[in-house]
């Protein structure tokens, strides 16, 4: 099923792109030094879990830059500072409110003038892919008629016309609601069919006899 799965994602024509001068580059290897071998090299080699190749050379060039070693911590505190003011003050409001189409412009604002592009690579292709493994689920699943999901943005500036971080959340939550009731409902059709095959057998047995 892994192998099934990973064929039909890497072969869907709604991966994400970016713009030409922007698009991700393929890894490129040093030459093996034996008493220094790379360890960046060896991340990239190491084959043990299957990874499309420019999704990983996105993965580990995002590893090497400065910014993730010094300015990581600081930022993270910047901003579960920031998410803790934002939850307080809405909870101690009367009314609440929501800017989710605000939420998204900052946020591919952001993505597009202080976030490298291989890291923004990385961000659309998490949604794609995330809806390509929850339509793969259920063609594959007890209802083949759950809705699937359309959510496949192709560029940064998708993800705010599309609402895109908050429909993909919205998008994986009625998913695991709406098959757990599938698994239900064929679960109890599976229960009933084996009752009627039960009375029917007894039935059977009994006019034999």
């Amino acid at each position: 099923m892994k192998e099934i799965l990973s064929s039909q994602i890497l072969q869907s024509k709604q991966l994400p792109f970016v713009q030409e001068s922007q698009s991700p580059k393929p890894w490129t290897s040093q030459l093996h030094n034996r008493r220094d071998p790379n360890v960046w090299d060896a991340l990239y080699l190491d084959a043990a879990i299957p990874v499309d190749p420019l999704a990983k050379a996105c993965m580990i060039r995002d590893l090497q830059v400065w910014t993730r070693r010094y300015l990581l911590i600081p930022i993270k505190l910047l901003a579960n500072v920031l998410l803790a003011l934002i939850i307080t003050v809405k909870r101690l409001l009367p009314f609440q409110f929501n800017a989710h189409g605000l939420m998204h412009k900052s946020a591919a604002f952001f993505l597009k003038h202080f976030v490298s592009p291989s890291a923004c690579y990385l961000i659309v292709r998490h949604i794609c892919l995330g809806s390509s493994i929850i339509n793969f689920l259920i063609d594959n699943g007890p209802n083949p008629m759950i809705e699937k999901s359309q959510l496949y943005p192709r560029t940064v500036d998708d993800l705010a016309k599309k609402n895109a971080f908050l429909e993909h959340d919205l998008i994986l939550y009625n998913f695991v609601l709406d098959y757990h009731q599938a698994q239900q409902v064929m679960i109890y059709c599976q229960w009933i069919e084996l009752l009627w095959l039960d009375s029917t057998q007894k039935k059977l047995s009994h006019t034999s006899a």
